[in-house]
């Protein structure tokens, strides 16, 4: 009974923790204009807000701990964000002025052909900085489209089926 006791005494301490909050601003990494719109939410759990005309948002009901956080806007890369390891919040705290900088999406698109202009079996490799990024299918007349993809320089190689890779 002793030991029953204990256990009942332990979860009322967890359960009576006060809950943190979190609030910030999301931009465009490019112009650093304000991001209305923005869904942003814990990695875990099941609480998220959604950015207003200036770009602010607030979540709280956060359990104590690291929070890392997602954002998702159409037209942006999704982002899976922990400034450091993590944002560390104590029970009962509010972290305020986090800035989010989203980065806007970038697409490749074209069409494979074979020396006779003709749609040929190819699979695509997508590489930066010597590293795959993406391994594209293509439809039957060639056509492929990448989004989703950072700014910056890639490296896009065709290979025939059938053939070793470059």
């Amino acid at each position: 009974m002793k030991e029953l006791l204990i256990l009942l005494a332990s979860v009322a301490i967890a359960v009576g923790q006060p809950l943190s909050g979190l609030s910030g601003t999301v931009v465009n990494a490019v112009d650093g204009l304000p991001l209305p719109g923005v869904k942003v939410s814990p990695y875990s759990g099941n609480q998220s807000a959604t950015t207003d005309p200036s770009g602010r948002f607030q979540l709280s009901g956060l359990k104590p701990g690291n929070v890392h956080l997602n954002t998702e806007k159409p037209g942006f890369v999704r982002s899976h964000l922990s400034p450091g390891p993590a944002i560390r919040l104590a029970p009962g705290e509010s972290a305020s002025g986090l800035l989010i900088q989203l980065a806007p999406e970038a697409t490749i698109s074209g069409r494979v052909v074979n020396a006779k202009g003709e749609p040929g079996g190819a699979s695509l490799f997508l590489m930066a900085a010597g590293t795959d990024v993406a391994v594209a299918g293509k439809n039957m007349s060639g056509e492929f489209r990448l989004e989703g993809l950072y700014a910056g320089e890639y490296y896009l190689a065709a290979q025939a089926l059938g053939t070793e890779r470059y």
